[in-house]
């Protein structure tokens, strides 16, 4: 395919360890179930894809993730020869030079924590390099956007810690309150918003104003356009509806904002003519339609992303 002559491909957020989990199916192996595995996103082309724990709201939230993980270490032991696991600088240049599909592990919500701080430690262990204080409603560490709220005493002291660890934060669900303490707080760690759409376009609590995209990037940190339909638009959404929030995004926090982060297996429907991660270089060859420039594409098909999350590398 034409888009190929780009690399990195890089999507900043999937739901599909968890989906997995319920439907009896693996990451590891081809499925007919949900929107992604790995030889799916090596078929569609996608060179880095950011993996999601969410425990929402589930009871013995701790043991749940641990044990996650630890099957997903486990089962990674077995498939290295396809896919390399970003957890340190030595990760990232194997990465690159041997051009696998690259994977980084994300905590959507401390809920696993089950209020203990200190477990930030224990997790980053476990390899998680992204990390967001809440899902959509509130825990001891912050008020997610179906709640009010800011950041609590706990919420103050994981900023610190993860901050210290070199975790990326993702502030995709994050009440406006504790989203601009953060802001204000001015974390020299990487800050983006993984799967948050422009609420300029449509209006959803999940997506971003002006301010807060404009706030991302000046910190250096990306904005991941979702392809959920309600963060889209209200008529039936497609690929088109899916562009003009990149280029809200562009215009509002320049080249180096936009990014993806589809949400895939984390979303009940998807646009029209996106079935699967498969179907993802259909959004890629709509933009070379639009002609965008070859530099603009790379830059929001990965080279964005990937800038922002190699400092989790740096800083550790």
């Amino acid at each position: 395919m034409p888009w190929k002559q780009y690399w990195p491909v890089a999507d900043g957020h999937a739901d599909t360890l968890v989906a997995a989990t319920g439907e009896s199916r693996s990451f590891f192996q081809e499925s007919a179930h949900g929107h992604m595995d790995l030889v799916r996103l090596r078929r569609a082309g996608v060179d880095l894809q950011v993996l999601a724990i969410c425990a929402e709201e589930r009871g013995s939230s701790y043991a749940w993730a641990v044990g996650l993980l630890e099957e997903f270490a486990r089962k990674y032991r077995e498939h290295t020869e396809d896919c390399v696991w970003l957890r340190e600088a030595e990760d990232w240049r194997l990465w690159e030079n041997s051009r696998k599909t690259g994977v980084l592990l994300a905590l959507e919500g401390l809920e696993p924590l089950e209020g203990e701080v200190k477990r930030l430690e224990e997790f980053y262990a476990l390899g998680i390099r992204m990390v967001s204080l809440t899902w959509n409603h509130a825990n001891p560490f912050a008020a997610g956007v179906l709640a009010n709220g800011g950041l609590t005493r706990k919420g103050r002291m994981a900023l610190a810690c993860l901050t210290d660890l070199g975790m990326a934060l993702d502030l995709s669900h994050l009440h406006q309150e504790g989203f601009w303490e953060i802001i204000r707080a001015q974390p020299p760690g990487p800050v983006l918003a993984t799967h948050a759409n422009a609420a300029a376009l449509m209006f959803h609590p999940r997506n971003l104003t002006d301010d807060q995209i404009k706030a991302l990037a000046d910190l250096g940190g990306t904005v991941g356009v979702a392809m959920y339909p309600p963060f889209l638009t209200e008529e039936t959404a497609n690929v088109r509806h899916a562009l003009k929030h990149i280029e809200h995004i562009m215009e509002v926090g320049g080249m180096g904002c936009p990014a993806f982060g589809c949400d895939f297996d984390g979303i009940k429907e998807t646009p029209r003519g996106i079935t699967d991660v498969t179907d993802f270089p259909e959004v890629f060859a709509a933009m070379e339609e639009e002609g965008w420039a070859p530099e603009v594409i790379q830059g929001i098909i990965g080279a964005n992303l990937v800038a922002v999350l190699r400092r989790t590398a740096e800083l550790d």
